[in-house]
């Protein structure tokens, strides 16, 4: 029926009950259709949806209240005007949180990209230049190279030569240096200038180095006045 009035072919073989399996939403277990979510952690049971008779309960200055029935833990989450979030369900009986859980749900998924994004230190990337690259494409590659390291990628930038120009290594030094000025905002090369073979390359991590501590003015010792003269 739902399939006719919508004007789509009802696959055959099914019944209505599974016709209503296929067209119904899917939702959370307080009710709330699912949607497209960052965090890869499934939803508590928040409030309504706690199951469990009674619950063990942590109130939102982190103290322990004890084992309360579900109902009082309710009432006093909503008296404070925060949710009571089940944190530990396969604790006998489930442990649950008082807290404002749309600030506790953003903090999660903030760490989760966060935790993402370190991760990608690990990635490497490759830019290529070239001797003869102009000055356009130059500050092309820099922004490439720039996006890579504030996605926190270590970034391998390399130059190879061709024929003749390796006899030039000096002018891939030159431009390698050059560009690691280019980009100094976003990253910091691990070492100088390495030739390898027909190519020569730098390698970049995200973050400026740290800041050469001043030395220390060397102290003249003053003449003891036994020794003046």
């Amino acid at each position: 029926m739902i399939c006719r009035l919508l004007g789509l072919s009802r696959p055959t073989g099914l019944d209505s009950g599974a016709e209503a399996l296929i067209l119904a939403p899917s939702s959370r277990p307080d009710g709330v259709p699912n949607q497209h979510k960052e965090s890869t952690i499934p939803d508590p049971r928040i409030n309504d949806a706690i199951r469990a008779p009674s619950v063990r309960v942590i109130d939102q200055e982190n103290a322990q209240l004890g084992i309360l029935l579900t109902a009082d833990a309710l009432r006093l989450a909503g008296e404070a005007a925060l949710d009571l979030v089940e944190v530990a369900p396969l604790a006998v009986p489930p442990v649950c949180r008082i807290m404002d859980y749309g600030q506790y749900h953003y903090e999660q998924v903030k760490r989760e990209r966060e935790q993402r994004r370190r991760s990608k230190g690990a990635e490497l990337k490759e830019v290529k230049l070239s001797v003869k690259i102009g000055a356009a494409d130059l500050a092309t590659k820099a922004r490439q190279t720039a996006g890579f390291l504030d996605a926190g990628c270590r970034v391998r930038v390399s130059i190879q030569f061709h024929g003749r120009e390796i006899s030039h290594s000096d002018l891939g030094r030159n431009l390698l240096l050059r560009f690691a000025q280019e980009i100094a905002p976003h990253g910091s090369s691990e070492r100088a200038p390495m030739l390898e073979g027909k190519s020569m390359f730098m390698l970049f991590v995200a973050g400026r180095p740290p800041a050469a501590k001043p030395s220390a003015p060397a102290v003249t010792p003053s003449p003891s006045p036994a020794s003046a003269v």
